[in-house]
């Protein structure tokens, strides 16, 4: 009768400990919510601020699609210095830290202009968007700079996701959005090889595949959000906001929802 009850007993035993195996790894496929939240806010002395993106030395890259300037700014907004005017209608840029080149893009004629550090003009490479209109053109750009990947966006009608191939200068792929209004910024981001894309008019930041396939979504609580990038490693999100003379860089913190 003991063996009987000793047996008994370690089978319960060894069920219980499957029970708690089980739990532990339904926690582990459960998926995580964040939520962003706002750190702070810097003046910047740009009139009006289109696009955002690292630079050297823990510093950013933004173009001025009033003046056609390239601004170099700290992370508070400060103006380090900027190049004259290298073109116009400008929107979007990045930078490849691996060729130390800067790229922007033309919205109303579709271009990608590619410039050295001291605002030369080196290159460009054009593009077609059937039925698309001058001022809805491209407003974004953003590089991965491991396999020389630009992902463009064209703003609306039709809001597009282009991904061009800078070694074969050819386009990869091309697809029609439809989640937001329009698309106003976009950032690639190295650390998962993801993309961050902004609306002005949707005032959301969405976070998705290199397909444009939404993981997940962020509410901001204005419009005329025109440049983002994305710290992964500290958790922190900046974005530019050209609205009228109040123009803003934005600091947030990325966190999991409690």
């Amino acid at each position: 009768m003991f063996k009987y009850l000793a047996y008994i007993s370690i089978i319960i035993s060894l069920l219980s400990c499957n029970k708690d195996v089980e739990i532990e790894n339904n926690d582990d496929i459960i998926p995580t919510e964040r939520i962003i939240s706002l750190q702070n806010s810097y003046d910047m002395n740009v009139k009006e601020p289109s696009g955002l993106s690292f630079g050297e030395g823990g510093q950013f890259y933004s173009v001025d699609d009033n003046t056609n300037r390239i601004y170099k700014i700290s992370k508070t907004g400060e103006v380090i210095y900027y190049l004259s005017s290298v073109g116009d209608d400008l929107e979007g840029i990045t930078y490849n830290s691996n060729n130390k080149r800067i790229y922007i893009v033309n919205e109303g004629e579709r271009k990608i202009i590619e410039l050295d550090t001291n605002g030369n003009i080196l290159d460009y490479w054009s593009f077609t968007v059937s039925g698309g209109s001058s001022n809805k053109g491209f407003e974004g750009i953003s590089i991965d700079e491991s396999n020389n990947i630009f992902y463009i966006l064209n703003e609306a009608f039709p809001g597009l996701l282009i991904k061009w191939d800078y070694e074969s200068k050819t386009e990869l792929s091309r697809k029609e959005l439809s989640f937001a209004k329009d698309y106003s910024g976009i950032f690639f981001d190295n650390n998962d090889n993801t993309l961050w894309i902004i609306s002005d008019k949707s005032q959301k930041i969405f976070h998705t595949t290199t397909e444009g396939v939404i993981t997940e979504s962020f509410d901001l609580d204005y419009d005329k959000a025109e440049g983002i990038i994305v710290d992964s490693k500290n958790n922190t999100i900046y974005i530019t906001r050209d609205y009228q003379s109040d123009i803003k860089l934005y600091e947030y913190k990325l966190s999991i929802k409690k």
